[in-house]
């Protein structure tokens, strides 16, 4: 399966796995693999990418990339909650 599909139906669509399984009639277990590995792969291109104009140590260049995958994380969950309730969202 094609891991650019799911993941763009994943993070785009906000679909769980077993829907994502679903709509694709592939295993769970496959869908998990591939996001999983998609995930790897941005967090170690972010790093490469990172590490060499920025001049920073390992340790502090790791650091920052953890707090950029957990951001990830709670800015898909907060769209979530958006999308789910658009009459909460503040006007400005």
């Amino acid at each position: 399966m094609d891991q650019v599909r799911i993941t763009g139906t994943h993070n785009r669509d906000l679909l769980t796995l077993d829907q994502i399984a679903a709509l694709y009639g592939i295993h769970r277990a496959t869908v998990a693999y591939t996001l999983a590995q998609a995930r790897a792969e941005r967090v170690e291109s972010t790093r490469r990418e990172l590490a060499t104009p920025l001049g920073v140590a390992a340790a502090s260049l790791d650091s920052v990339v953890r707090a950029a995958a957990s951001l990830d994380s709670v800015v898909r969950v907060a769209d979530s909650r958006i999308r789910l309730r658009p009459w909460r969202v503040a006007r400005v």
